[in-house]
C-alpha cells in the first residue's frame, strides 16, 4: 500500500505545498502579520533572535516537507475528491495534532496563550494550504 502511495503521489506538488507553507510562514510572522505580538510573547528580543543560526530556516523547511508528505498520505488514504475535502482534512490534521502539540508545549514552557493562538493559527492555515494543494494538483 505505501509502495503505491510513493509511486502515485505528485513530488512536485508535494515540494510545492511545503514552499508555500514555508512562505506563509514568512509572511506570518513578519511585520506585515504578528511579528510584533510573537516578539512580545516568546520571551526574547528582536536582536536575539536575529542572532540565532540561520540553519533553523533549513530545519523548519525539512519539518514542514514532512508534515505535506504525511498529509498528502492521509490525503490519498482518505481518497480526499475535492477542495472542501481538503479544507476539512487539513482542519482535521492541524486542530487534531498541530495545534495541540504546539499548546501543550506552550503549557508547559509557561508561555502566553496569544504566542500559543499565533503557532498554532500557522500551522492550522499552512497544513490547510498544503491539503488544498495536494488535492487539487493530484
Amino acid at each position: 500500500m505505501f509502495q503505491t502511495f510513493l509511486h502515485q503521489i505528485n513530488y512536485l506538488a508535494l515540494a510545492v505545498s511545503a514552499i508555500v507553507y514555508f512562505a506563509l510562514g514568512a509572511l506570518w510572522y513578519s511585520p506585515v502579520l504578528f511579528q510584533k505580538p510573537w516578539v512580545q510573547n516568546v520571551g526574547r528580543t528582536e536582536e536575539q533572535l536575529r542572532s540565532g543560526s540561520k540553519i533553523v530556516f533549513l530545519y523548519t523547511f525539512f519539518a514542514l516537507l514532512v508534515i505535506c508528505f504525511v498529509t498528502a498520505f492521509i490525503i490519498w488514504m482518505l481518497g480526499t475528491p475535492n477542495c472542501v475535502s481538503a479544507i476539512k482534512v487539513g482542519l482535521f490534521i492541524s486542530v487534531g495534532y498541530t495545534t495541540t502539540v504546539v499548546a501543550i508545549n506552550n503549557w508547559y514552557g509557561q508561555r502566553p496563550a496569544k504566542l500559543t493562538l499565533i503557532d498554532a493559527g500557522y500551522h492550522v492555515v499552512g497544513i490547510v494550504l498544503a491539503a488544498i494543494i495536494l488535492t487539487v494538483w493530484k
